[in-house]
This record gives structure tokens, C-alpha cells and sequence, in this order.
């Protein structure tokens, strides 16, 4: 790794699948250690139940206020300042209780790559077969049920990434507008 300082464009912010938009602050293969992404999550909204396999996660909130659940933890409500330690494989997601968006720093160790991502939530039984949120990984949990332990093996290792296509996509694109 080179020294080095990345400037960020906020415009390039995406919505993903999981329910937040991303902004993704670090994240490349020459920095295998860690990625580090700004996520947003609009009032009211909660995102889907997912675990990272072989990735730690810290989440370090930074305005709003959210309810957050991660493995076996009971669930708890989170404020500015706060960080949450999330293990490799652990079941988590979060909920903006607040009236403005609830807005958090990821971090994750080692980096973010899109095969360590893994859907979990119960609505996914939900799904049409090959849509794009079954491509994104089942635990083929039945409907309702909520996984609370982590998993403890890591993945293969994950391939590198065509440094074309950065910024990083932390979860497929879609086409919807930014809400300011």
C-alpha cells in the first residue's frame, strides 16, 4: 500500500438491495485490510436481515438514531458516538427510529467484496425465483425465523475485483434517484 489521499464524490452514492444507500468512501484490492463506506438510511426504514461471512463490521454512528440487532445481542438503540462490533457471520441490521436519516461509517476487516454478503432476511421467501434478491445469497432459513448465531469459518477467498469497474459496488446498483 502507497500513501495516498482519496477524494470522494458524493455523488457517486447508490441504494442497494439490503434498504440504504452506500457511499463508498474505501474499498480496493490494494488495500486488502479494510473498506470503509458511508451508509444512510432513510426514516422508517429498516434494513434487510444479512450476515458477512469472514468479515468483521463496525458500524460508528454518526447522526440520527436507530434500533439495531446484531447476533445474539438483545436489540438495542443507537445514537451518535455509539459503535457497534459486529463479528464475521453474525446476523445484524438496523432500523432509523428518528425523523431525519440515520447516517453511520462501515467499516469492514478484512475488506468488503460482494461474495461475502449473504441475505438472511425472512422476506426473502418472498422473492420471484432469479431475482436479484435471491442471486444476493439464502440461508435457507423458513419464513420467520431469525438466525442468531455467527458463523465461525471463514470463505474462500475472494477474487480480485477489475479495477475498471470502481468505485466499488458494495451490493447491485439500481437506477433510482438520490434523495437529498
Amino acid at each position: 500500500m502507497k500513501e495516498r489521499i482519496i477524494h470522494t464524490d458524493p455523488a457517486s452514492e447508490f441504494y442497494t438491495d439490503e434498504g440504504c444507500f452506500i457511499l463508498e468512501l474505501s474499498n480496493s484490492p490494494e488495500d486488502q485490510a479494510v473498506s470503509i463506506a458511508r451508509a444512510r438510511v432513510q426514516p422508517g426504514v429498516r434494513t434487510r436481515l444479512h450476515r458477512l461471512k469472514g468479515i468483521a463490521e463496525r458500524y460508528l454512528i454518526l447522526e440520527g438514531r436507530g434500533h439495531v440487532e446484531v447476533g445474539d445481542l438483545p436489540a438495542g438503540e443507537v445514537g451518535p458516538g455509539d459503535v457497534v462490533w459486529i463479528p464475521p457471520g453474525c446476523p445484524q441490521r438496523i432500523e432509523n427510529i428518528g425523523d431525519r436519516d440515520l447516517v453511520f461509517l462501515a467499516f469492514c476487516t478484512p475488506r468488503f467484496t460482494p461474495e461475502v454478503y449473504e441475505d438472511m432476511d425472512p422476506s426473502m421467501a418472498d422473492a420471484p425465483e432469479g431475482s436479484d434478491s435471491q442471486r444476493q445469497g439464502s440461508s435457507g432459513n423458513k419464513r420467520g425465523s431469525r438466525p442468531k448465531t455467527c458463523l465461525s469459518s471463514p470463505p474462500g477467498r475472494p477474487r480480485q475485483r477489475d479495477r475498471r469497474t470502481l468505485p466499488h459496488p458494495r451490493y447491485k446498483k439500481r437506477d433510482l434517484p438520490r434523495i437529498p
